[in-house]
C-alpha cells in the first residue's frame, strides 16, 4: 500500500506542477511515477498508462510534439491490452492524437487518429455522448481557428447528430443555417 502512496505523491505534485508552467518539474515528477506506477489488480498497466498520457501532455505544452506522440502511442498500447476497462482511455488518447497531428499540420494523420477514435466510441458503450462530443468539440474549435472550416463542419455536424436526440426539433437546422450567415461563402457547410 505504501508503494501506491509514492506513486500518488508523485502524480499529485507533476499535477500541481504543470498548472502553474513548472514543465521541467512536472516532467520530473511523472518520470518517478512511471517507476512507481504499481500495476492494476488484473496484471494490466492503466495506471503507467496514466502517467505516460500526463507526461506526453507535458509535452505538448513544451511543442516536443514527436516525443509526445510516442509516449501517447505507448500508452495508448497499454490501455488497448488492459480491453473493454481501457477502451474509454483508448479513445481519448486517439482523440488527444488526432489534436496532436493537427498541430503538427498532419492531416492525414488526424484522419487516421480521429477515425480510431469515432471506432472506438461506436463499440464502447461505457463513453458518455458528453465527452466523446467534448474531444469532438475541441477539434472543431482548433479547425475553425486554423481557418480549416470544411473539415471543422463536418464533425460539427458528426456532434450534431449524435445529440439529435436532445435538440429539439429544427435546432440542427437553426444552427447550421447561422453558420452559413459567419462563415465565408467559399466554405461549403
Amino acid at each position: 500500500m505504501e508503494f501506491g502512496g509514492i506513486w500518488n505523491t508523485y502524480v499529485e505534485l507533476s499535477t500541481t506542477a504543470f498548472q502553474n508552467g513548472h514543465y521541467d518539474v512536472a516532467e520530473t515528477m511523472l518520470r518517478a511515477a512511471y517507476r512507481q506506477a504499481p500495476k492494476d489488480a488484473d496484471g494490466s498497466f492503466t495506471r503507467m498508462a496514466i502517467v505516460l498520457e500526463n507526461l506526453a501532455e507535458v509535452f505538448v505544452k513544451q511543442e516536443r510534439y514527436g516525443k509526445a506522440e510516442r509516449v501517447y502511442r505507448r500508452a495508448l498500447g497499454m490501455q488497448e491490452r488492459a480491453r473493454q476497462r481501457g477502451a474509454r482511455n483508448a479513445a481519448r488518447i486517439c482523440f488527444k492524437l488526432a489534436f496532436l497531428c493537427l498541430l503538427n499540420d498532419r492531416i492525414s494523420m488526424f484522419e487516421k487518429w480521429y477515425e480510431k477514435a469515432m471506432d472506438i466510441c461506436k463499440v464502447t458503450p461505457d463513453i458518455p455522448l458528453e465527452e466523446q462530443a467534448t474531444h469532438m468539440l475541441k477539434l472543431v474549435q482548433y479547425l475553425h481557428k486554423e481557418n480549416k472550416h470544411e473539415m471543422g463542419w463536418a464533425i460539427y455536424k458528426e456532434v450534431l447528430a449524435m445529440r439529435q436526440d436532445m435538440q429539439p426539433p429544427g435546432a440542427a437546422e437553426a444552427i447550421v443555417a447561422a453558420a452559413k450567415l459567419a462563415i465565408p461563402p467559399q466554405v461549403q457547410i
